[in-house]
């Protein structure tokens, strides 16, 4: 179930697949899929390195490119109209 802000049921989801894969591994389909920015391979990057480091510096660790990220691809099968 995913949740808003406020904890309302926005949707239901189910989870197709999970893949690990380290950051430098990304790929412009990945990018594409997440429909972030521009959709392109280098906004992506640009986004999450910047969000990846930020992150993991409040708890003492620091990102490389062979930091594993995890990639969810789900289906919404629930949403109330």
């Amino acid at each position: 179930m995913i949740l808003d802000s406020r904890e309302n049921a926005v949707c239901i989801i189910r989870l197709n697949r999970v893949h690990v894969v380290p950051f430098c591994e990304a790929t412009e389909e990945r990018a594409r899929q997440e429909a972030e920015g521009d959709g392109s391979l280098s906004c992506w990057r640009n986004a999450h390195l910047e969000f990846f480091t930020k992150l993991l510096g409040t708890i003492g660790k620091e990102f490389s490119e062979q930091t594993e990220i995890i990639y969810m691809e789900f289906a919404v099968v629930y949403k109330p109209s």
